[in-house]
């Protein structure tokens, strides 16, 4: 665009100098510790032993699902099998993630999860199927609360580069509002990550109820932002079809 003398582009805007760097800050991040080494630490005592359980399933499951897409061959079992978030140190390691941002341009990031937080459902649609009952719900919310934990150490090396976001879920209001209001106290979160409900939820209602004004209010008042990843799709969709994730996801 050229310049005019005055110091304008040439139609009145404030002409951009060739020299002012880009600041580039990603609003899409993945990281995630190892649930080995880094996120069994933040488990609480009493759920270690159903913990270390889980891990076993889990990577039982993904060994499995790498062996099945290894053999199918193509861009998926490539994608399974390589990628590249989940292979480097940066996914978990901040001293590392921070030269990774240096050597890339980035200057910040806001993070969301990729580890699959303890006591999750192993398949596909991880992170977006919600606690079904009351026990369901326990364990996972004492596995959502390690991952928020472990974010304030991640988050808590560069401040001014990183921040996470506060996971909870919609089946319990006060559960929910407890740990906005304590990942507010530690000034390295910059939003509340919120999954989506399914149309016609039995046991969830929809998130433009009443019943959810209290999180919106209090989300407003910290300054927090509320996000949502992905979409909940159908509960009915089946999860063996090819294009099965994508869908849901989409949806």
């Amino acid at each position: 665009m050229p310049d005019s003398h005055d110091g304008t582009d040439g139609r009145g805007g404030a002409a951009l100098e060739e020299t002012a760097p880009a600041l580039i800050v990603s609003c899409d991040s993945h990281v995630g510790p190892r649930l080995v080494e880094d996120m069994r630490p933040y488990c609480p005592k009493k759920y270690l032993e159903r913990y270390d359980a889980f891990v076993a399933k889990h990577q039982a499951e993904q060994e499995a699902m790498r062996e099945m897409f290894a053999k199918s061959g193509g861009a998926r079992g490539a994608a399974f099998t390589n990628h590249p978030n989940m292979a480097t140190p940066g996914h978990y390691d901040p001293h590392v993630r921070l030269r990774d941002m240096d050597a890339d341009g980035v200057a910040a990031e806001v993070l969301l999860p990729n580890t699959v937080p303890p006591f999750f459902p192993t398949s596909p649609n991880i992170t977006i199927s919600l606690p079904r009952t009351r026990d369901e719900l326990e364990k996972r919310w004492a596995g959502v609360q390690a991952h928020n934990r472990w974010q304030i150490d991640f988050c808590l090396l560069a401040p001014d580069r990183r921040r996470g976001l506060i996971q909870i879920f919609p089946n319990d209001v006060e559960l929910a509002l407890e740990e906005i209001r304590w990942g507010a106290e530690h000034g390295c979160f910059g939003g509340v990550l919120i999954p989506p409900v399914s149309p016609g939820d039995p046991q969830v209602a929809p998130l433009f109820h009443t019943r959810y004004e209290p999180i919106w209010a209090l989300c407003t008042e910290l300054d927090l932002t509320v996000v949502q990843h992905a979409g909940a799709g159908s509960p009915e969709m089946p999860m063996d079809q090819p294009a099965s994730n994508a869908v849901l996801i989409t949806e």
